[in-house]
């Protein structure tokens, strides 16, 4: 059976998260630009993930490596299974997402397919299979269960995850799940990277962004699981899991209300913009009330079209009516519906 059990436990910042989160949820709809400029944001953090990730595991590729391969190139001069486990990272978080858009329920089934397309340095008979040997977690107290053991912890463990989504908070139960699939370890290696794509995918799964557990503090990542696993003590990985949280949602905050704040501004320009040429147009045609599109279009500096289209607007608005015909009339330029000026 497995040890690592919730306790009922209340924490000061998921109050906290659950505003930010929120508060990320409520923006939108997106323009187009601003679409093009979160997938930019989304794809930068995908590459920073995967390289904390194997780096964790103790990856040799740089962050700049790794963007390398996530553009589907090579890097010379370092080891081949680095780089691919690399690709691995982005194939496994790809599938993710795809159960997400079908809203595939977590079961053994989908851990297996998320292994192995995430374990792709590992030969093809092991990806996606529990092993059928004795596991080691290196210099760590946490001893995986028996190979016997795990399909049914696995199930154990899947039929305790529908009870604690019922009873706790979702990022209480997305870390609990990461520590419980670690202590059981079910496959021959990979186990760290899937899990974590395994905790992403449980948070995205209830609304709030994938997190980056940074290589700067992998010493205290693994102590923070040992502690969960080994003494049943969930603070410290509870809390390391919502310090990531935490730093993510205002991140991603920040990007976001950056970039609302400059479309906000653009558009302001704009508006401004077409009030000056409005009123540049009003005073043309003041002046010059014999004038054609091609002449007003040539006062402002704009083409035929546009001055067209800046009469039509002007016309609409009641600025300006015509006077006769269109060959021989003449504009007449008015002060909203008060009257000829």
């Amino acid at each position: 059976m497995l040890d690592v059990v919730i306790h009922d436990r209340s924490y000061e910042k998921l109050a906290q998260i659950d505003a930010r989160a929120e508060r990320l949820r409520s923006f939108g709809p997106f323009s187009e630009a601003m679409q093009l400029s979160l997938a930019s944001y989304d794809g930068d953090f995908l590459v920073r993930m995967a390289y904390n990730s194997n780096a964790i595991e103790g990856s040799t590729l740089t962050l700049l490596e790794t963007e390398i391969v996530y553009e589907g190139e090579f890097v010379s001069g370092k080891p081949g299974r680095d780089q691919i486990a690399a690709r691995g990272i982005f194939e496994g978080h790809a599938f993710a997402q795809r159960a997400l858009e079908d809203r595939r329920p977590i079961s053994e089934d989908f851990i297996k397919d998320l292994h192995e397309r995430t374990a792709l340095d590992l030969q093809p008979r092991a990806r996606g299979s529990y092993r059928n040997a004795p596991a080691l977690i290196r210099a760590s107290r946490t001893v995986p269960v028996g190979a016997l053991k795990i399909r049914p912890c696995m199930a154990d463990l899947l039929c305790d995850l529908e009870t604690y989504r019922q009873a706790y908070h979702p990022v209480i139960v997305a870390a609990w799940f990461h520590a419980a699939f670690e202590r059981i370890h079910p496959f021959a290696d990979g186990n760290g990277r899937t899990g974590r794509l395994l905790l992403n995918h449980m948070l995205e799964r209830r609304g709030y962004p994938p997190i980056a557990i940074k290589v700067d503090h992998a010493l205290e990542y693994r102590a923070a699981l040992e502690s969960w696993q080994v003494d049943g003590e969930q603070d410290p990985f509870v809390e390391l899991v919502i310090t990531c949280l935490d730093e993510e949602l205002s991140s991603r905050i920040a990007y976001v209300e950056q970039g609302v704040a400059s479309e906000c501004a653009l558009a302001t320009a704009k508006r401004s913009a077409a009030s000056d040429r409005k009123a540049q147009a009003l005073e043309s045609l003041r002046a010059h009330p014999d004038h054609t599109a091609q002449k007003l279009g040539e006062d402002l500096g704009v083409s035929p079209r546009q001055a067209q289209r800046l009469i039509r607007q002007l016309r609409e608005e009641g600025l300006v009516v015509r006077e006769g015909s269109n060959k021989r009339g003449r504009w007449v330029v008015r002060n909203g519906c008060e009257g000829e000026v």
